[in-house]
């Protein structure tokens, strides 16, 4: 750089003032030194001073030179050398002024940054904070001895303690005294860095009532990441496992009225499968409960019937509310069974039809008594019609009901005026006292 600028510098005095001769020979020179060093440092400088001065002697002054010339020579250099260092301390405080700018330019940078990462971070606070304060668990904070060091609006509502009785004081305030190995156990788990959820356990609240709670261990940590305490979810279940209880006691009892019920009872998918079935199908089919899980119910059914048994599954199906109807057994059943079955929808707890329930009744025993009653009644009739006494039948009011040929004949009337009169129409004034006073002691209470 240096010499390039001292070569214009020399090529511009020749060319546009040749005129000047040996007269002022540095005019052009110091602008030269000056421009080398500042832009190409002290030794640029010094370097166009160098090259400027040995122009000027060989090339302008021809290697002659006055005493006057001499002295120029030497200001030249000196003042040169001067305006070099001046340069290098000027180009020094440029470059130290622009490290500054970019040292404070950084700096702002990293202030806003860190200004925004703390406006995050309080505002992150903040949200974390209305999240605990409305939680409906309670979020409770310990340290590793196991004082409590936070205690959210929760807390209060489950345990009873507010904040101000219970932070500074052990957990195991909270902790029934059989219960505290499993705190100790958990502890090792949350101080090896490890998370325990859903832990259901028994809890005590300010009135000593047990309560039970399912809780969530996780670890706090430090900066450094290492464990400094212990942060705990606890979730009141006290009435949801009331609820289980009670669900299972339900349960209890239905198994034991169905297993020992003397109606068969039946659960079944929508293809027709047994899904359960209580123990009365092994005294109808021979076959034990387990043989029929999952096994259709046509076997059980006599071949012509099994068209009504299906359309009525299909039927609840649907939801509609089937009246209890009739079905035979399979001829081939260890032993004759008709059963009045009725059948409701299943549903599951969205309301959703997921099957047929049943309740089948045997009615093998009523239908031969009612074959028997019939075949009593037929045997009755005829011989209530055949015999030759007149036979009727009188309401308390006196109204004729019924009567058989040989008394409908004995009168002469015919049947439809018959049913019209009353034994009073049909008996002698004189003898309506005495038949009054028979009914009053013979016949009514």
């Amino acid at each position: 750089m240096a010499v390039l600028i001292v070569i214009f510098a020399s090529t511009f005095r020749e060319l546009l003032f040749i005129g000047i001769g040996r007269n002022i020979p540095f005019l052009f020179y110091y602008p030269a030194v000056t421009l080398a060093a500042l832009y190409g440092g002290l030794s640029a400088g010094l370097l166009a001073t160098a090259l400027s001065a040995t122009l000027v002697i060989f090339r302008i002054q021809a290697g002659s030179t006055s005493s006057v010339e001499s002295l120029a020579m030497i200001v030249f250099i000196l003042s040169s050398t001067l305006v070099s260092f001046l340069c290098r301390s000027l180009r020094r405080d440029h470059e130290q002024v622009i490290l500054v700018q970019k040292e404070t330019e950084a700096l702002n940078q990293k202030l806003k940054h860190e200004i925004a990462e703390h406006k995050l971070a309080k505002s992150a606070q903040a949200r974390l904070a209305a999240i605990v304060t409305s939680s409906a668990e309670a979020i409770i904070g310990k340290d590793l001895a196991g004082v409590i060091t936070s205690w959210n609006p929760a807390a209060e509502k489950i345990f009873g303690y507010c904040a101000g009785e219970i932070i500074g004081t052990s957990i195991l305030r909270l902790i029934p005294a059989e219960r505290h190995p499993e705190e100790v156990r958990i502890l090792s788990l949350i101080e090896a860095g490890k998370t325990v959820t859903d832990f259901e356990t028994v809890r005590r609240n300010s009135e000593g009532r047990l309560i039970e709670v399912s809780i969530t261990f996780s670890p706090i940590l430090d900066a450094g990441g290492s464990v400094m305490g212990v942060s705990k979810m606890v979730r009141d279940i006290t009435a949801r496992r009331q609820a289980e209880r009670r669900q299972e006691e339900s349960e209890e009892r239905y198994q034991d009225l169905v297993a020992n019920a003397s109606d068969l009872v039946f659960i079944l998918a929508p293809d027709g499968a047994f899904v359960s079935v209580n123990p009365v199908v092994e005294m109808i089919s021979g076959l034990g409960e387990a043989h029929w899980i999952g096994k259709p119910f046509a076997p059980l059914v006599h071949p012509d019937d099994r068209p009504l048994a299906w359309e009525m599954l299909q039927r609840t199906l649907k939801d509609e509310l089937v009246p209890p109807y009739e079905l035979r057994g399979h001829p081939g059943l260890p032993q004759l069974v008709r059963m009045e079955l009725t059948l409701f929808a299943r549903k599951d707890d969205r309301g959703k039809i997921i099957g047929a329930m049943g309740i089948g009744r045997d009615i093998t025993a009523r239908q031969q008594a009612k074959q028997m009653l019939a075949a009593s009644e037929h045997k009755y009739r005829r011989l209530y019609e055949s015999i030759t006494d007149g036979i009727a039948s009188v309401a308390l009011s006196g109204q004729i009901q019924e009567f058989n040929p040989a008394y409908a004949r004995m009168l002469g009337y015919p049947d439809e005026e018959l049913l019209r009169l009353t034994y009073v129409d049909l008996t002698p004034e004189k003898w309506h006292a005495i038949e009054a006073r028979i009914i009053q002691e013979q016949i009514l209470p």
